[in-house]
């Protein structure tokens, strides 16, 4: 049925419409005049659909030589109807990398004999000729007719339709080649040019302008179709995204234009809304392209380029009126690219026809841009220059009159540094000394407070130790006097039992003794390897002694959980025992004062543990008392700083443990939650 419909056709007048006739004259043909379209808005036509009569009838005659539709999203059906007198091998191009999607069918007498599809979407390294054209081979024998119908859905639909020999199809392809290699040559030498001036003169606005020319590089290669050629494979992806990557050169060229003309400085407030309307825009047109609504991005990006440029004009005649000198080459710049651009859109809007210059004239006009906005930048760059040198010479001019004033109080300067210096000295040494005073008094005024509670507690073991002495002495006379054997081995073993308990008791006073000599020495000590962990305890002994005897009401409980490796550090012993001391002295303190709030319902802790991590070991010494207010812990540590009230602490002992710990090489950290606990931790290298 299909092969007696295509037979239908040929033979059928005013069906075929005109012919394209290649002869041995001609070696290029535009053929878009002797061609017909019909639009499928639905796309869902097929080449059956299309080679019907009904669809047949409403085939239209192209009127121009190359097809321009606009921008929309659309699929367009084109029939053209080839007779080949010739005796050479022929190439049908279309001539526009920004289609979708191609394809085309190839029909004589017998139907339906081939289809090829290319676009802008499949891989490049599918395409038979590795030009930035999609190219057919047209396997017409002489003496042959044949109709190709083509079908185009993309959202941009300008596609001149060109049959021309492979010679001058590949002759062809070179010049365009060799002219885009030119053209993009020059701008890359235009990036060197400035990237080398950003390098000597550091000024930022190289470094926007070299960016805006790159991306101007990467649009133009888009538009061409040498993104496909250049960069096919990992960056394949961008072949789709055209609208993107103008949307990116509106924003660097924004940003260039803003700083160039200086635009904040003359124009503040207008320039702080256009910087926001412009660039809302180009992210608008990301976002549009990214979720594929090409078309839109595209209409978008053709009204926001012809504003962009159309103010950034305005705002440089009105900047250069001010009186700014390198606005001019802006201004000559984007007046020859304004009228290049309004001709690019009359082309694509088909008001302008299809030729060589249309075709190349956004590249050779973004190139004459390019190298008049360098002058523009090496025009501010040249005001700079005059303004630095005019500032330094002021400069020198004043530094010169300031140099006598100088030489004339530099004698009277020198004898008050000196007498200033001195009078500093003194002071500093007066301080030095008070600070060692005030450190030795609150040590001294520490170890007072912890005698006083310590004596009452030594009263106990002395206690025991008088008491059992005086009934062991009885014992002794009783068992003289006696002669009963029994009674005499019972006495024996009251005896020996009261002197265990004598024993007991005297070194229980014995280590509570050592305790306080520990803490009591105040020469200099050097760092010695040691277990930390009796220095730990014996300050434990003191405190709980001590606060025995002053906190009479607290019943507290304490929880140890020491490490089992029983690491070795360097420390100064006596000095870590204060530092200790001093913690479980004010975790008591903390109980007492929760009790206090609390009565009998409270039951008071402190938890020491201690653990090795990363080769450090930590402390932590926990009560559940008041806690520290949070605006409180950033200045614990500094002198004289207390949370105590008036006349109960000198805000000297954190200070005094801090100072310590950073002796030792280690640090003193606190965690604290208001009226619930406060953990102090201690840390120390690990030998």
């Amino acid at each position: 049925m299909l092969n007696k419909l295509c037979l239908l056709l040929f033979f059928i007048p005013g069906v075929s419409g005109a012919q394209v006739v290649l002869n041995n004259d001609s070696d290029q043909l535009l053929v878009g005049k002797s061609s017909f379209y019909l639009e499928d808005k639905s796309g869902l036509f097929t080449i059956d659909d299309v080679l019907s009569p009904e669809y047949q009838s409403k085939l239209v005659r192209q009127e121009r030589e190359a097809p321009n539709f606009g921008n929309k999203q659309t699929h367009y059906w084109n029939k053209i109807e080839v007779v080949n007198n010739s005796d050479k091998e022929w190439v049908f191009v279309v001539d526009n990398y920004s289609l979708d999607t191609l394809d085309l069918y190839y029909i004589d007498e017998s139907g339906v004999v081939g289809k090829v599809r290319q676009g802008r979407l499949f891989s490049f390294n599918e395409k038979k000729y590795k030009s930035n054209t999609f190219a057919f081979d047209l396997p017409i024998a002489p003496k042959d007719t044949m109709i190709l119908y083509l079908r185009v859905s993309s959202y941009i639909m300008q596609f001149p339709l060109i049959i021309t020999t492979k010679e001058k199809f590949i002759e062809t392809n070179y010049e365009r080649n060799v002219f885009q290699g030119v053209l993009l040559g020059f701008l890359l030498m235009i990036i060197l040019y400035n990237l080398f001036f950003y390098l000597t003169v550091k000024d930022r606005n190289y470094f926007y302008f070299i960016i805006y020319v790159f991306f101007t590089i990467l649009m133009i290669s888009e538009f061409k179709g040498y993104t496909a050629i250049l960069w096919n494979g990992p960056l394949e992806f961008m072949r789709g995204h055209a609208p993107f990557i103008t949307a990116l050169v509106g924003v660097f060229s924004l940003i260039y234009s803003r700083n160039v003309l200086e635009t904040k400085k003359y124009m503040p407030r207008f320039d702080f809304y256009f910087a926001i309307f412009f660039n809302s825009v180009c992210v608008i047109v990301m976002i549009l392209d990214l979720f594929d609504y090409k078309l839109y991005a595209s209409i978008m990006n053709q009204t926001f380029v012809f504003a962009l440029f159309f103010s950034m004009y305005i705002m440089a005649i009105y900047i250069y009126r001010k009186g700014y000198f390198p606005a001019l080459y802006y201004i000559i710049g984007s007046t020859l690219f304004f009228i290049i651009a309004c001709l690019y859109v009359f082309y694509l809007t088909g008001i302008m026809p299809y030729s060589r210059f249309t075709e190349n004239m956004l590249s050779i006009g973004s190139a004459s841009e390019m190298l008049l906005f360098s002058l523009t930048l090496a025009a501010k760059v040249k005001i700079y220059k005059e303004e630095k040198e005019r500032a330094q010479n002021e400069l020198v001019a004043t530094l010169q009159e300031n140099e006598k004033l100088i030489l004339e109080q530099k004698e009277v300067l020198e004898i008050k540094v000196k007498e200033r210096t001195s009078e500093l000295e003194e002071t500093l040494d007066h301080l030095k000394t008070t600070q060692d005073q005030l450190v030795q008094q609150e040590k001294l005024a520490s170890l007072g407070q912890l005698t006083a509670g310590v004596a009452h507690e030594m009263q106990n073991p002395l206690n025991f130790v008088n008491n059992f002495s005086e009934i062991t002495t009885e014992l002794i006379d009783e068992y003289n006097e006696t002669s009963d054997l029994n009674e005499k081995e019972l006495i024996l073993n009251d005896i020996k039992s009261n002197l265990v308990k004598i024993n007991e008791h005297g070194k229980r006073a014995g280590s509570i003794v050592k305790s306080m000599l520990h803490v009591s020495k105040t020469e200099q000590q050097q760092l010695t390897k040691g277990d930390p962990h009796s220095v730990c305890e014996d300050a434990l002994i003191l405190a709980t002694q001590s606060v025995k005897s002053k906190y009479n009401a607290l019943k507290f409980e304490v929880k140890t959980n020491y490490t089992k490796a029983s690491p070795q550090v360097m420390m100064m012993p006596n000095d870590l025992t204060r530092v200790f001391l001093n913690l479980f002295t004010n975790a008591f303190y903390a109980l007492e004062d929760k009790r206090k709030k609390l009565g009998p319902d409270y039951n008071p802790v402190l938890e020491i543990t201690s653990e090795t991590q990363s080769s450090q070991l930590f402390f932590r010494i926990k009560d559940n008392g008041v806690g520290i207010p949070q605006d409180a812990i950033k200045k614990i540590f500094e002198p004289f700083y207390t949370t105590k009230p008036t006349g109960e602490g000198t805000g000297l002992g954190l200070s005094i443990c801090f100072d310590t710990m950073k002796a030792h090489k280690g640090d003193l950290q606190v965690e604290s939650v208001a009226g619930e606990s406060t953990t102090f931790i201690l840390s120390l290298p690990v030998s």
